[in-house]
């Protein structure tokens, strides 16, 4: 484990019950529940985390330094929950330092060059990737991609978010359950407005002071889907087709379908689940990745596309809503995260 903040475990302390996100959300908890994997290490700056974090999860040798430990220890698995500007680098030492699988929290980096180095280490080591968003691991968004695979709903046209949220730090999640319904679609151009944000170009690199706030952002994919992202609301996440629309209650407590009929609606019919903890989920997928070969279901190519995706925004709402093509042909870079 690389950071041990609220999203390396403690998160478990703070999540209220929910229908369809159940615990554990912290990936030292979800390792400890899978029986393929156990977490032997932990690395941290702060020692006054670290140690204590180690004493809770029961994690026998703790580090200061990442490298020290990926060095001494014969790992297949690290974690890496640091803070979205300190993340690129301990993704790319594990990845060229024998580390066979990396689960990464979102957003992945903070620039565009740290995404290109971290798919270049990832790439020629073989190294498999499990990125952070995780809605697609929840049973109740499995359980309405089910129901459109079906054809309940016709050809897909559009996802709607409404997400009054930060771009990289919740955004990001919004963006990838977008792209699971939209099966992971590719992306032509986007149009996007942020609140106010201190942006400006340095040596050719557009340098982002913080985490913009999305007000509104239009993708538009191939095949003629868009993703809509709008801070107007409260709302709720939909998924529209030609034939009806499958949508999200209450961040996913409920789903229901619609079916259209002329120019009325019949009856929501609601769309069953069971809840469980997408964070075991997604690390029996990295488990199974790295054991198979195959990528995962949120991987590294998915992970740059999400990124993309995030860093396309900014450059549009810096250039005031204006078109920005895929794939970038310009830099990005956080210069303060706050994540």
């Amino acid at each position: 484990m690389i950071g041990t903040g609220r999203v390396s475990g403690p998160i478990d302390d703070t999540v209220p019950p929910h229908n369809d996100f159940k615990a554990p959300y912290g990936h030292v908890t979800a390792y400890q529940q899978v029986p393929e994997t156990e977490v032997v290490a932990a690395a941290d700056l702060d020692e006054g985390m670290l140690r204590p974090w180690c004493e809770r999860y029961s994690v026998s040798r703790a580090y200061a330094d990442y490298r020290e430990m990926i060095d001494k220890e014969d790992l297949d698995i690290v974690s890496v929950t640091t803070r979205t500007e300190a993340r690129a680098e301990p993704i790319i030492y594990a990845a060229d330092h024998g580390v066979r699988g990396i689960y990464a929290e979102k957003a992945l980096c903070a620039s565009t060059e740290e995404l290109a180095a971290i798919a270049a280490a990832c790439r020629r080591n073989g190294v498999q990737l499990q990125y952070g968003p995780m809605r697609r691991f929840y049973a109740g968004y499995q359980a309405a991609y089910d129901v459109l695979v079906a054809g309940e709903i016709g050809n897909v046209r559009a996802a709607f978010v409404p997400a009054a949220s930060e771009l990289f730090n919740s955004v990001s999640h919004f963006i990838d359950e977008a792209l699971y319904f939209l099966d992971d679609a590719k992306p032509i151009y986007v149009h996007a407005e942020v609140e106010p944000t201190e942006m400006a170009w340095v040596d050719n690199v557009l340098d982002v002071n913080g985490d913009p706030f999305v007000r509104f952002a239009v993708v538009q994919f191939e095949h003629g889907q868009r993703l809509v992202v709008t801070d107007l609301g409260p709302g709720e996440f939909q998924i529209t087709g030609d034939d009806g629309l499958i949508r999200s209650s209450g961040d996913s407590q409920r789903w229901v379908v619609r079916r259209f009929k002329k120019m009325d609606m019949e009856q929501e019919t609601d769309i069953g689940f069971t809840g469980i903890s997408g964070t075991v989920a997604k690390v029996r997928d990295l488990v199974q990745a790295i054991e198979s070969g195959e990528p995962g279901h949120s991987n590294l190519d998915l992970a740059i596309k999400g990124m993309e995706i995030c860093f396309g925004i900014t450059l549009s709402a810096h250039a005031g809503g204006a078109r920005v093509d895929f794939p970038l042909d310009r830099s990005v870079r956080l210069t303060q995260s706050r994540m």
